[in-house]
Formats: C-alpha cells, structure tokens, sequence
C-alpha cells in the first residue's frame, strides 16, 4: 500500500509550527512525507538536506505571492499558478494523500490532481475561518487593495472549495459543527479535529531555557504578557487601553509584548505604546525564536488573550493559549467561544467581556502568589489533557479509511 503524504504549504515551512507538528505525528503514524512550500530567500532551504523528508520549493518573493493573492480576487491567476505548482509536485512523487493547508489551496489542489491524473485523496486543513478572517486583514482595508480581493467573494466561493476534498481539519468541533450546520452536502463528511495543542515533549527539548533580563521600573511589580502579532483585531489597542487606565489610577503592572506590529497598524499602536514604554513598564521584543519562548514565559506571571471576539478567533483555540499553560502561566482572555469554554471550564484564569471587566481581571493577578497557583493548574491540565500526540488515532482512523478506497500499488 502507496503510504506517501504529499504536504503542500502556502508559504515558508521554516515558521509554521502547526504543520511541523503535523509532519512530525504522520511520520510516528508510518507515513513517507513530501513537502511543497515557498522559498522567499535563498536562505529558507539552508537546512533542507538535513531534514527526514524532501522539500521542493517554489521560488517566489513574498511581496509577490502577497500581491497575487490578492489580485486573485478579481482574476483567477494565482488559483492558476497553484495548479500549475501542485501538479508538477504531484507528478514528481506518487501520493496516496494530498495534504494541503488553508481553504484557497483546496480547488487548485484538487483541479492539479485531475489534470495530473493522480490518485491521491485530498485534505484540506483549515487554520482558521478564513472567509472571516479576510474581512479584518489590515493589508486589504485600503480602498484599492479591499477592492481588488474581494474578501466578500469567499462567502459564496466556500462551499465549493470544502466539497472538492475528502477530508476536512478542524480547530475545533464546535467549528466542525458550524460548518456542518451551515452546508448540508457536508454533513456526512469526513472531518478530523486538530487543535493547536502543543506537542510536549518536542517543545520542550526544543527550549533553549537561557536566562533573559528585561530592566523594568518596577521590577517587582507583577508582568504581564501578550505573545503573537500584535494589531487591533487582537486585542492589543483595549489592552493598552487597560494598562494605561491602571497606570494613571496607581496601579502598578509591568506589560511586556513579544510579536511584530502590524505593518497598516504600526504607527498608531507605537503612539499608544510610547506612554508605558516611557513610564518604564511596557517593554515590546518585535521578534524572538520560538525556542525562547519559555526563556520569556519565565518572566511573567500572566498571559494575555485578548482577541477580538469573531467568527474568525472562534474557530479554534490559539496557539498561545497552549504555549502560556505549558509556561505555568494562569490567563486573562476575552470571551472567545473555544478559550471561554477551556479557561472558565478548567478555572486556569479570567474571562473579560469589556474594558472594565478587563480590568478587574487583572486586579485578580495582583498577588503574584495567586498567579503561581493557578498557574500550576494550567501547566497540569496541559500535561494531562492536551498533549498533541493524543489526537493521533484520529488522524490515523482518517488516513486508514481513506486508504482504503486506494488502489495498492
């Protein structure tokens, strides 16, 4: 039996630890993996030949690729070049399955496997609820770029880009449901739900746990901290909203941001950070390694969540969310439907709704004791419920059924 999986990312595989966490559980399940993905510089494919898999890469600037999706909108050219990509992959390695992430690869990728005339079952793996999630990008609300790709055409186009494949990934069951509810064609599908927990025991050995100083006002003051991009659709503008409020009424906290800015949001969030950065309690780390993650975790002693509520952000539980558990870190988010139900189910942090109710959840934290103890709850809850290697035999009960319908070769 043909067990090859073919992965194909719309972008540089180097930095999507979802997709590496992925290909890491289909190689403990037996498969041979094939990677397709961008190389926007020479430098992305430096460490491919030590790697346990081959990568083909498409060489393409990333200004490019943004620029062509979205002129997609308006022309079919990058759905055409996907086409063209996917097949030349598929015809250089025979596939059993095609494993392609995000909803806009889903009909290329299935109209490459026709033209080809390959075998291979396809699956889409959706990180996130992208017709949603289109409509808040900070790149297509200038009035030129908003027209050209026609966010409002993925409404309509969704359907057809789900009921072209064999097998859909979820975030979440409550997405899985939401999708099933909404396309009836979809209810007897073949749905796999993968959250983004973490791997542990690859994270762990992945930390490089060096000490990290960071010279605040108040260093005894309790530090909270936010990791991830750093723009208004996630919460970041009422957060420094929040922290402002509290500076000005006496309240001392330590706020410290680890993420890029958003390029169409840079100068109006750098205007609201200059106050705290300049009371010495706001510290921004624009970029660190992943593997330092826990290095920074140590430093804190709450996590911050606070995505703006949308269909988007509620298809799924945030990466953070499982990083900040595994850091013993308890966590104030907004009411998200999938973090609302983990945090308030488990009691591993607060639930804020609006500014007030933000900041009384931070008054919560102040006792860095209170923090620590909770904290700990998280961590165990991690290890006990969310390990990613649980979810094993739901990607293999999938693969094995599809199998099943594929010729041996």
């Amino acid at each position: 039996m043909n067990k090859t999986i073919g992965i194909f990312v719309d972008n540089n595989l180097n930095h999507d630890v979802r997709v590496k966490k992925q290909i890491s559980q289909y190689q403990r399940l037996g498969f041979d993996i094939k990677v397709l993905c961008f190389e926007y510089h020479p430098s992305d494919k430096k460490n491919d030949s030590i790697l346990p898999y081959p990568i083909k890469r498409i060489k393409l600037s990333k200004r490019l690729r943004n620029g062509l999706k979205i002129v997609d909108g308006r022309t079919n050219i990058y759905g055409l070049l996907l086409t063209h990509w996917a097949c030349k992959f598929l015809k250089s390695y025979e596939v059993a399955i095609f494993h392609v992430h995000d909803l806009y690869l889903s009909k290329p990728c299935a109209n490459a496997i026709k033209k080809c005339g390959s075998k291979a079952h396809l699956i889409l793996d959706l990180h996130e609820n992208y017709p949603e999630a289109v409509t808040h990008y900070g790149a297509n609300k200038s009035n030129l770029t908003k027209w050209l790709f026609n966010a409002k055409k993925w409404k309509t186009k969704e359907k057809s880009f789900l009921a072209c494949t064999q097998a859909i990934v979820t975030l979440s069951k409550s997405f899985q449901d939401d999708l099933q509810k909404k396309y009836k064609e979809l209810q007897n599908h073949r749905f796999v739900v993968l959250p983004n927990t973490l791997d542990i025991g690859d994270f762990e050995a992945s930390q490089k746990k060096e000490k990290i100083k960071i010279s605040w006002k108040g260093i005894n003051d309790p530090t909270f901290v936010y990791f991830g991009v750093i723009a208004k659709r996630r919460g970041i503008q009422l957060t420094l909203k929040v922290f402002r409020e509290l500076y000005e009424e006496g309240i001392k906290v330590n706020l410290l941001l680890i993420g890029p800015i958003d390029k169409s949001e840079k100068h109006e969030i750098q205007q609201q950070m200059n106050f705290l950065s300049k009371k010495g309690c706001l510290c921004h780390v624009p970029w660190i390694n992943l593997n330092d993650l826990e290095s920074y975790l140590t430093l804190s002693d709450v996590a911050l969540s606070p995505l703006e509520k949308n269909k988007q952000h509620e298809s799924g539980i945030a990466n953070k969310i499982f990083q900040y558990m595994y850091g013993s870190l308890p966590i104030i988010s907004s009411d998200c439907r999938p973090q609302k139900d983990l945090i308030q189910g488990n009691d591993i942090g607060s639930i804020f709704y609006d500014l007030e109710s933000y900041k009384k959840a931070i008054l919560l934290y102040l006792k860095k004791e209170t923090s620590a103890t909770m904290g700990k709850k998280a961590r165990k809850l991690l290890e006990e419920k969310f390990d990613y290697r649980s979810t094993d035999f739901l990607l293999k009960s999938c693969l094995e059924s599809l199998l099943s319908q594929t010729p041996q070769t």
